[in-house]
């Protein structure tokens, strides 16, 4: 019932909290994965501190983490709070520092990307997964905010996954536009998409660095 979701959702983000907080002091990890771990403001704070002081830290996984444990995202008011605190997070690593962005699976919708070429100026993330989000449809707006990111140089970004994220085929064609004209790109995955095919086409190619 609603009120058992409600216990859950507070578990997994005191869970979320402890995992933050006792690595905050550590400056050797190079990789953290906090799959499904329900993290809001204050667990995105602590979780900042901890990326500003690694220098070390080269891949960042939050797939489903953005305000509740058990992978759905939070509605409402609450779900714009954790988007807004997740930004500060990214643009804390060091620079040259985090190359790998995982934020798959987070609900993320056009209007919550408006913060995340300020994340991404200037910093090292090379791979950025914000595949099964919401950034397709309506008005494209998400699709914008993309395709003009993609075409910036003043960041990293070399490969990009988009799938299952809903993108038509004018979506599609405005993203693998922006692609065609940045000569630094290696991978583009616009798979599991509602164009092209009935299960959706995969575009570009991928050079992996063993994720996935």
């Amino acid at each position: 019932n609603g009120n058992e979701d409600d216990g859950e959702d507070v578990d997994g983000r005191r869970a979320g909290l402890w995992v933050c907080a006792g690595l905050e002091h550590n400056t050797s990890i190079k990789r953290l994965t906090l799959h499904g771990l329900g993290l809001g403001p204050a667990e995105l704070a602590v979780l900042g501190r901890f990326v500003s002081g690694n220098p070390s830290l080269r891949i960042l996984a939050l797939r489903a983490c953005l305000g509740r444990s058990d992978g759905h995202p939070s509605r409402g008011r609450d779900r714009m709070v954790d988007v807004d605190h997740l930004w500060p997070v990214v643009r804390s690593s060091p620079s040259a520092a985090l190359e790998y962005l995982d934020l798959s699976s987070n609900g993320l919708t056009g209007s919550d990307l408006s913060g995340l070429h300020g994340a991404l100026r200037g910093s090292s993330v090379r791979f950025l997964d914000l595949s099964s989000n919401s950034l397709g449809g309506g008005d494209n707006r998400g699709i914008a905010v993309l395709a003009d990111i993609l075409v910036r140089d003043d960041t990293r970004l070399q490969d990009v996954k988009a799938g299952d994220n809903g993108i038509d085929l004018p979506g599609a064609l405005s993203l693998l536009e922006s692609v065609r004209r940045n000569s630094t790109f290696r991978g583009f995955d616009l798979g599991e998409n509602p164009f092209g095919t009935r299960d959706g086409a995969r575009c570009g190619t991928r050079d992996d660095d063993g994720e996935g």
